[in-house]
């Protein structure tokens, strides 16, 4: 039990380390947009720009091992970073999956140049420690629930992002950094399982189910006859509660990758 987790915990984070060690760091050109979006309605082109991307997830979904048990699946890194006035794209992909991913990203944006590079440097020479400051996003509800998609929206956020570094003085730096891999397929089970729950709130399913009737089990010889024939109110769901099962039965069927967002900035 205990000793097996721990091997397992160790276990991945050499393998992590080793894996960062094996990463191919490109940088990646973009063209810009096309001529014939202008004239068009802003917010139908930026969907139908952002959802090119969408494509390119689709693809990367399939770079799940089947031995990613123990170790966890590989994983791939894309970051934006700012120097100055400068605003440079980069992603850092295991050797191994190098060709895959190359292809998924010249199947979204068939115009892309994509450039083997060197790590990137963009903290601020003059600049002391007490100047860099970072962090990680972390979900306020269960990963089961979908944040704004940018079929919702109404606004292009990765735009306004990179409005707001763009105008970095010559000594400072920002990046970002997206880590995903392919989610484990449990997570899927168990999200349908939540998606059910709210549907059927008074039904237990897998854990909670066994636990509930062994819990009645061990009830059962205190329990007396009259107790037995009070019919149990059966809770129904609200308006509220179906709605949430719909955007969790809507987030299942995408391809889910684990992720980690990070953020850091130096001055």
């Amino acid at each position: 039990g205990i000793l097996a987790y721990l091997y397992i915990a160790k276990s991945r984070r050499s393998k992590d380390v080793e894996r960062s060690l094996k990463m191919v760091p490109l940088l990646l050109k973009i063209p810009p947009r096309e001529a014939a979006n202008e004239g068009r309605d802003m917010r139908e082109a930026i969907k139908e720009n952002i959802s090119k991307a969408e494509g390119i997830f689709r693809l990367l979904s399939g770079i799940a091992s089947k031995n990613g048990g123990i170790h966890g699946q590989r994983y791939v890194s894309f970051e934006v970073v700012a120097h100055g006035k400068q605003i440079f794209f980069y992603t850092a992909v295991p050797v191994s999956l190098l060709d895959a991913v190359k292809k998924a990203l010249t199947s979204g944006y068939p115009g892309i140049q994509i450039e083997q590079a060197e790590d990137v440097n963009f903290f601020s020479k003059e600049g002391k420690i007490s100047g860099v400051s970072g962090g990680e996003f972390e979900l306020s509800q269960s990963s089961y629930y979908p944040i704004n998609t940018y079929q919702l929206s109404e606004q292009d956020a990765f735009s306004a992002l990179l409005s707001g570094i763009s105008n970095l003085s010559d000594d400072e730096g920002a990046a970002m950094q997206l880590l995903i891999r392919p989610a484990n397929k449990s997570w899927l089970k168990k999200s349908r399982r939540a998606s059910k729950g709210y549907l059927n709130p008074d039904k237990k399913y897998g854990s909670e189910k066994m636990m509930s009737i062994a819990s009645d089990v061990a009830k059962a010889p205190f329990k007396s006859a009259s107790n037995d024939d009070k019919p149990k109110e059966t809770k129904q769901p609200d308006t509220i509660d179906q709605k949430k099962s719909e955007i969790i039965e809507e987030k299942s069927k995408y391809p889910v990758f684990e992720t980690i967002i990070r953020v850091i900035a130096s001055s």
